[in-house]
């Protein structure tokens, strides 16, 4: 039986409360410009990864329109002063209009509905102490629910390799963090019902109901591969396993093919002996005696006729047939 995937529903959006008209050339930054350190680049792989799991867990890769996952959102908190602003490396957020945002090219709050719902910093050099410093009350002041920090190199620029904060009543608590026999580190988020890892400098997915590690793209690049050669194994195995049937069935083909020819043969020459030996004598038929030439089957037939009755006229002599009486 076979099962027909169908579609997941479309979610209604959230509605999108647009206020007046931005004056983007009030704005000491420029919305479209990708604003990031000069180090980068030392961050770069781990944003990218995050984003590549939070887009295909949460998005189903930037299918669904009401999740905002970027690194590229500017969050402006003061409505008076749009110049307020601050810009995570990673913002993500459920239950909003994700193309109303995009279209307004900054992320304000008061017209999205609510603040994000998770923002993520990556330590670089450039950026650690402000991190750790006064984002922390910058976006517990905005309301953000969960705020977490990585440090790719173990702790050098934060002092931890994960930390994460989560709002109660205003005011942000740590998260519980826990060290893994195996060397990772897991924090546990609310928000994505997931635990937040740090696997030898590179970010990890971890769902405790499954027990399981959620795969990042190299990681599903592998499974994927392997079970494409898995199943050309297996079909590969099926064909061989169906040659090899096609193969023997052909031989038994052939030998039965040849059985039945050399029956038939064989059947021809026994009628063909018992036509030319004398006088319809199946004897001869029977022993496979074949007609060559009719004169030539008779010269052997009276020569071994002679051959077989010469003992007998040795010993007893020859019989004279007696004539009847009155003969």
């Amino acid at each position: 039986m076979t099962t027909t995937a169908t579609a997941a529903p479309i979610p209604k959006l959230p509605p999108y409360r647009k206020g007046g008209e931005i004056d983007y050339e009030s704005l000491d930054f420029n919305p479209d410009e990708f604003h990031r350190p000069d180090d980068f680049l030392l961050e770069e792989l781990q944003i990218l990864e995050l984003l590549t799991l939070f887009h295909a867990r949460f998005t189903d890769s930037y299918a669904r329109k009401d999740t905002l996952v970027t690194s590229a959102a500017i969050i402006c908190y003061d409505p008076n002063d749009l110049n307020v602003h601050i810009a995570p490396d990673i913002c993500l957020a459920f239950g909003v209009d994700r193309d109303a945002i995009a279209n307004r090219r900054i992320y304000l709050p008061w017209e999205a509905g609510k603040p994000p719902d998770l923002v993520l910093e990556v330590a670089s050099p450039s950026t650690a102490r402000a991190d750790v410093g006064r984002k922390v009350s910058t976006y517990e002041r905005i309301g953000v629910p969960e705020y977490w920090l990585f440090d790719p190199t173990g702790g050098e620029l934060y002092g931890f390799p994960l930390a994460g904060y989560r709002l109660e009543s205003g005011i942000y608590r740590p998260v519980a963090i826990t060290d893994e026999p195996d060397g990772i580190i897991k924090g546990y988020s609310e928000i994505l019902r997931l635990s937040l890892c740090w696997d030898n400098g590179m970010p990890r997915l971890h769902s405790p109901s499954s027990g399981e590690y959620i795969r990042n793209w190299k990681e599903e690049r592998d499974y994927w591969k392997a079970k494409r050669a898995a199943l050309e194994a297996d079909l590969q195995s099926k064909r061989n396993a169906r040659d090899a049937e096609r193969a023997a069935w052909e031989a038994r083909r052939i030998a039965l093919r040849r059985k039945t020819l050399i029956c038939a043969k064989s059947s021809a020459d026994c009628r063909t002996a018992s036509k030319a030996a004398p006088n319809g004598d199946k004897r001869y038929a029977t022993r496979g005696w074949r007609h060559d030439n009719s004169n030539q089957l008779s010269g052997r037939l009276r020569k071994s006729r002679r051959a077989r009755s010469a003992p007998r006229r040795a010993v007893h002599g020859t019989r004279r047939r007696r004539r009847p009486a009155g003969g």
